[in-house]
């Protein structure tokens, strides 16, 4: 069969094949380059929200993200020490088992009832065994030698638990891995002023762990200047109960 006598369709198979793959080149060529407008969303998560029904806060097109997300620091700052003196009620602070937490007008409690109540009907003449007993309660309490200007019974008590109060403020720091670890809770240091005016037998009654019992047994041992009680005009020995109440701040 000679040239002439072929279809036209062979005879141009060559043309066909060449603008084929032109025109799928092409095509390839279009669709590797072709951007579409598809939103890309991006999720702001509060601190302690729940993840599974978290709601977009942001959302925009990636192209036009020009601004920085904004990092949501988890830490809080938090007041270094907030130290509350309370009083704790019978039973004694190493009988009390009740996790909760009260806060009570700053007072001070004197003894722990270990010893015994002084009885009305005690005899004005107090026996060398009295003299030596430790009394939780006292006719004239022992004061702060800063206080002893008061004549006053209950002015001198007023005025020997504000220093207290002053000087554990201004002297017990919370101690860092109490801080840390975030404990709180209330520790109870118990001490016996003696019929010298010296401080003794300091105690730690209670301890929440953390360094906290240690810091604040320190900071008591500093209050060591005192006038001593008396009982029908003796001086003896009364013993104190201090609770401090560490909690840390928001």
């Amino acid at each position: 069969m000679s040239w002439n006598d072929l279809p036209i369709w062979d005879k141009n198979r060559p043309i066909y094949l060449k603008l084929g793959l032109v025109m799928s080149l092409s095509l390839a060529y279009l669709a590797m380059n072709y951007t579409g407008q598809r939103p890309e969303y991006l999720y702001l998560i509060e601190e302690d929200s729940n993840p599974l029904f978290q709601t977009p806060e942001l959302r925009t097109h990636r192209e036009f993200v020009d601004k920085q997300v904004k990092v949501i620091n988890p830490s809080k700052p938090v007041n270094p020490l907030t130290a509350v003196i309370v009083t704790i009620s019978s039973p004694p602070p190493e009988a009390v088992t009740s996790s909760k937490k009260t806060e009570i007008i700053p007072d001070l409690k004197y003894g722990d009832n270990e010893s015994g109540d002084i009885k009305s009907n005690q005899s004005n003449v107090l026996t060398e065994k009295e003299v030596n007993k430790i009394f939780i309660s006292a006719e004239r309490m022992p004061a702060l030698v800063t206080c002893r200007e008061y004549i006053n019974e209950e002015e001198r008590r007023q005025c020997t638990q504000k220093s207290i109060l002053e000087y554990v403020y201004k002297h017990l720091k919370y101690p860092s891995l109490a801080r840390e670890t975030g404990i709180e809770g209330t520790v109870i240091i118990s001490f016996i002023i003696d019929k010298n005016g010296k401080m003794n037998e300091v105690e730690i009654k209670r301890d929440i762990g953390g360094g906290c019992g240690s810091a604040a047994k320190m900071v008591i041992k500093g209050l060591n200047n005192w006038e001593p009680g008396y009982h029908n005009d003796r001086a003896v020995n009364v013993k104190y109960t201090i609770p401090i109440r560490f909690k840390l701040n928001s």
